[in-house]
């Protein structure tokens, strides 16, 4: 194996370990604010929607 590859692999298990560490350590936090629109406007669009046309939030873009 290169070296260059060699090193890419192990940054890339690096940033798995972390993003992995970070969903579980934030398993537990409350849905609070405005996280469950987000997470319901997210899942809207994950389904097809078109945001402003199927479904509106008072955040605007930007």
């Amino acid at each position: 194996m290169k070296r260059t590859s060699a090193v890419s692999a192990l940054l890339l298990l690096l940033l798995l370990v972390l993003v992995a560490t970070l969903t579980w350590r934030s398993r537990s936090w409350p849905l609070v604010h405005d996280g469950p629109i987000m997470h319901y406007i997210a899942w809207r669009i994950a389904e097809g929607a078109v945001p402003y046309r199927d479904l509106f939030d008072m955040n605007f873009p930007g």
